[in-house]
């Protein structure tokens, strides 16, 4: 019951921290035109394609924290891409459950462990 309890605050924070960040991103946002194409789908498909390699990896706990640093630093880069104009944002119904499907993947597999731990 605590750790479901657990897990369901820890979405809610993750959901808060994107939203925030990406508030954040759009108060920063520059006038002008947009990033290429190329360089936006190819972050997107980066970002989408990070909770296989999780997956792959999931026996190695640095590597998760890894590829979840990564993600979250390309989710970063391709926010820059947009320009405060940009209108409606559907890639985000996309996105946000994909970086938190991640987080789900590390919480899982043991890569975030919390207070203290015993080792032989």
């Amino acid at each position: 019951m605590i750790n479901g309890l657990k897990t369901a605050l820890l979405m809610v924070f993750g959901a808060l921290l994107l939203w925030s960040t990406m508030t954040l991103l759009q108060a920063f946002a520059r006038e002008g035109p947009d990033r290429s194409s190329r360089i936006q789908i190819s972050l997107v498909l980066a970002i989408l394609c990070a909770p296989v390699l999780s997956c792959v990896l999931r026996r190695r706990r640095r590597h998760l924290r890894l590829v979840l640093a990564a993600q979250l630093l390309l989710y970063i880069i391709y926010e820059t891409g947009f320009s405060i104009g940009a209108n409606i944002r559907a890639d985000v119904l996309l996105i946000y459950p994909v970086i938190l499907l991640n987080v789900w993947i590390a919480k899982r597999s043991g890569a975030f462990k919390f207070g203290p731990t015993s080792r032989k």
